[in-house]
């Protein structure tokens, strides 16, 4: 249904290996895991948020329509 996006971060270095996977619903990041489960590094947390600004609020401002009355 596209209800879920499943997005895998890779190191560009390390391109066929896994990293970490994300959950994206409805614009919004649920849960970004490692192997074993294990918790976002400070590394992948700064990306999160820089992907956070560069991919899911930059598409949000530009799907804004503006309405004049």
């Amino acid at each position: 249904k596209g209800e879920t996006d499943i997005l895998f971060i890779r190191k560009a270095t390390e391109p066929n290996k896994p990293y970490y996977t994300m959950e994206i619903r409805k614009g919004n990041i649920i849960q970004t895991r490692g192997k074993n489960n294990a918790a976002p590094t400070k590394e992948i947390e700064s990306f999160i948020e820089d992907f956070k600004k560069e991919k899911l609020e930059r598409g949000r401002a530009r799907n804004k329509v503006a309405i004049s009355a």
